[in-house]
């Protein structure tokens, strides 16, 4: 379509030469052969725990990302024309394509990606509606322990034996202070005053007085762990659902996929256990209602309710 216009043919006839694209062919399916390594790896039952995500919540996001990306170009390059009138009508392009990609490994892709972001977006889900209890536990222990260590230096704790020191009780009760004020407003801010506490809990455990008392290494220990599990809390934010909902559109092969229904009939049939997987990409192919919904809402016009069961509707008789 873009033939006619001398400078739209100039622009794109570098990346239709067929060196080219035999380099881009083989660079997306080496990502979505380590797409789907990484994928069944976080899919193994047992990883994604509740801890896991919290620590890993950058590398899960980031493997959605590529995945999706590798998904979209393969689907929509999948309805390559035979033949690209732009370059003399040649058809090595798609020869290319075709030899180069996997229909297969994509289906494996696509079902393993959908289940992810499900499982993300349940696990997610789950850990926003327990921040503000998490968040408040973690502050809570903390500053128990660092006012008990302020109260330990006064040397007036039963069984302590240990030298006064003004500097660490009046430290250990402006730290304490200091905890007790933070939240997740901000949680860029947040978490740079959260690491920058606990780099100074570490710092303290060197002085002479802490260092050879086990007790107060150890109360300092648990305070370094509670406040690192705050940093890994300040982290789950709405908007990461946002960028889930973002990277997992699929609305874009809402017609294409029926290309590909004939493999997903053949992995039912070899391996019933397959429909677990589909449950996913049936909810990952419910983003095609946000195409139709999303200026509805902007205007706030009285169809959207008719509109989104009609696509409900198409939804549900394309299941």
């Amino acid at each position: 379509e873009w033939a006619p216009y001398p400078a739209a043919r100039l622009a794109l006839a570098n990346t239709l030469e067929v060196s080219n694209l035999v380099e881009i062919v083989k660079a997306k399916m080496h990502t979505s052969a380590s797409s789907i390594v990484s994928l069944t790896h976080f899919l193994t039952e047992g990883v994604l725990t509740e801890q896991y995500v919290l620590e890993n919540i950058d590398a899960l996001l980031d493997c959605i990302r590529t995945a999706n990306v590798t998904i979209r170009w393969t689907i929509l390059h999948s309805r390559m024309q035979e033949t690209i009138p732009m370059m003399n009508h040649s058809g090595d392009q798609r020869r290319v394509f075709d030899k180069g990609t996997d229909p297969d490994r994509l289906v494996t892709l696509l079902l393993q990606t959908s289940q992810l972001e499900w499982k993300l977006k349940h696990e997610f889900e789950r850990l926003l509606a327990a921040k503000e209890d998490r968040w408040q536990h973690c502050i809570n222990e903390t500053c128990d322990r660092l006012s008990e260590l302020s109260e330990y230096f006064t040397g007036e704790k039963p069984l302590t034996r240990v030298e006064r020191n003004e500097d660490l009780i009046k430290w250990f009760a402006d730290t304490s202070a200091k905890v007790a004020s933070l939240d997740y407003v901000n949680h860029v801010k947040a978490g740079r005053r959260i690491k920058r506490l606990i780099e100074a809990l570490g710092h303290v455990e060197q002085f002479d007085q802490i260092d050879t008392s086990l007790q107060v290494k150890a109360f300092l220990s648990e305070s370094r762990a509670y406040l690192t599990e705050m940093v890994r809390t300040v982290r789950v934010r709405p908007e990461v659902m946002g960028i889930i909902e973002a990277v997992s559109d699929l609305s874009y092969a809402w017609e294409i996929i029926n290309d590909f229904m004939s493999i997903l009939h053949t992995r039912v049939k070899r391996d019933p256990s397959c429909v677990i997987l589909l449950r996913a990409l049936f909810l990952k192919l419910a983003s095609i209602l946000d195409v139709p919904l999303t200026r509805i809402y902007q205007c706030k016009s009285s169809d959207v309710i008719s509109v989104a069961e009609y696509y409900s509707g198409e939804i549900v008789d394309y299941v």
